[in-house]
């Protein structure tokens, strides 16, 4: 039985997106659970209705690493090879559609819905790698954090404010850096006035102008 049939919590019932070419699976999973492992066969792919999903691997030296972040309205998981690459993990209390590959598959020669579906699926999928590149190309720890809080500025509804779903480690992870050096810039960064650590994953953006000039 695949990994993702046992592993959620709530009874699925088919649900049907906007601009999907079927009827998917909807499923909620509670926080930190694993929707897929590295190395499971491939026959869904899942779209993001609720929450955040952490994408990561596990490198041949034991270091993780953190590849993306999915939330809502987003798809993962559509693999050019029979199994997953990557580690699927829910970092909050989740709702996920799960579509089956070979059906999606079997439609894209003759259905035009299907086909930009799937293309749109692809870009935003370049784009997440393209964008990840040029923020662990960034040359300071403090370009990458203002970067990466400047990426989840955008996806709040607040942008005065953001909430973290990932842990500190989560974010060294993803940019390349130590936590340590994570906490030693959010401190910086605080000091000055740039932000204000409400708690440890509860932000308010104090000076959204120049954290975006650190992130250019």
């Amino acid at each position: 039985m695949p990994v993702q049939e046992h592993r959620a919590l709530a009874t699925r019932r088919d649900v049907r997106s906007a601009g999907a070419p079927a009827a998917g699976f909807l499923r909620h999973y509670r926080q930190g659970r694993c929707i897929y492992d590295e190395g499971d066969e491939a026959h869904f792919f899942y779209e993001v209705r609720s929450g955040v999903v952490r994408m990561s691997s596990v490198l041949q030296d034991g270091r993780r690493l953190v590849d993306s972040f999915h939330t809502e309205g987003q798809l993962f998981g559509l693999e050019p090879a029979r199994s997953h690459t990557l580690c699927a993990e829910t970092l909050s209390d989740c709702n996920i559609v799960s579509y089956r590959w070979n059906g999606v598959e079997a439609k894209m020669s003759t259905d035009t819905m299907t086909s930009n579906w799937l293309f749109s699926y692809a870009m935003q999928t370049v784009t997440t790698a393209r964008n990840h590149a040029i923020l662990l190309g960034r040359k300071t720890a403090t370009e990458r954090v203002a970067a990466f809080l400047m990426e989840w500025v955008g996806r709040s509804p607040d942008p005065t404010v953001i909430v973290l779903a990932m842990s500190r480690q989560d974010i060294a992870d993803y940019l390349g850096l130590t936590v340590e050096t994570i906490s030693r810039t959010f401190s910086k960064l605080e000091r000055e006035s740039l932000i204000q650590m409400t708690t440890s994953r509860l932000i308010e953006v104090r000076n959204r102008s120049a954290l975006r000039r650190l992130s250019a």
